[in-house]
């Protein structure tokens, strides 16, 4: 089996716990969760930094992202 490589984020990229993130689950998004995406897409292009139960986590909001996530297992 061979050993994967692990993607680095850019030197100069904040660290999720650094970044302000959006709470996903609330009033809002259990009124219209598209809304929601929609906004999130606006302010943040495919990948989201959100806040879920507490832990800040990525929301990748984009088709081809989510497939790029899926298909190279050393993302996630």
């Amino acid at each position: 089996m061979e050993a994967q490589q692990h993607a680095t984020a850019p030197a100069d990229s904040p660290a999720l716990g650094q970044l302000p993130v959006q709470p996903l689950l609330t009033a809002e998004f259990d009124a219209d969760p598209g809304a929601v995406y929609r906004r999130l897409r606006a302010e943040f292009g495919p990948v989201a930094p959100v806040g879920l139960m507490g832990v800040p986590v990525w929301l990748v909001l984009d088709y081809r992202e989510v497939l790029e996530v899926l298909k190279n297992e050393s993302q996630w």
